[in-house]
């Protein structure tokens, strides 16, 4: 950095510089826009979600943009070297497709959880008491489904009634 320039234009980095860009795997900032798109997507398709739900979710989004952007370079690059050796990336590509694949497994299973939250509860707002009572009955129900006859006994003698089968 030249000290004797002028203090207004010394500026440590560049934010938003991508000269230097060539396809963008290693780095943040160019996975992350991407990203972040997919995680609306993604969050919008599902609804609200808890904490760790959402973070499967930032993690997807994460990786399927960082497989898009492997795969873009791969298109462009071919997969050979110029020695003809594969291209280190095929490996990177490969580790990534496997942790999509449990990604992707975990979000159905966050997409299945909410239609089961929707038909225990389809008309009700997500936030009243009312809605929020019936997930807590359908959870118990499906708790019980394998349950100990005392447990559902002594539910039974505070109140709740088992349901109809």
């Amino acid at each position: 950095m030249n000290k004797r320039g002028t203090p207004e234009n010394l500026v440590a980095s560049h934010p938003g510089n991508q000269n230097a860009l060539r396809h963008g795997v290693f780095s943040a900032r160019a996975i992350q826009s991407r990203a972040d798109e997919i995680e609306l997507e993604l969050l919008e398709s599902v609804g609200e979600v808890s904490a760790v739900e959402r973070l499967t979710i930032r993690e997807l989004a994460r990786a399927t943009s960082l497989l898009e952007r492997i795969d873009h370079h791969l298109d462009d690059s071919g997969l050979v070297d110029r020695r003809g050796k594969p291209h280190y990336l095929i490996d990177k590509r490969a580790a990534l497709s496997r942790d999509l694949r449990f990604l992707r497994g975990e979000f159905k299973q966050i997409e299945e959880a909410r239609a089961a939250q929707q038909k225990a509860a389809p008309d009700l707002p997500p936030r009243s008491p009312d809605r929020l009572v019936a997930l807590a009955k359908a959870a118990l129900e499906i708790a019980l489904v394998n349950s100990d006859p005392e447990v559902e006994a002594a539910l039974v003698k505070i109140g709740w009634t088992p349901p109809e089968t």
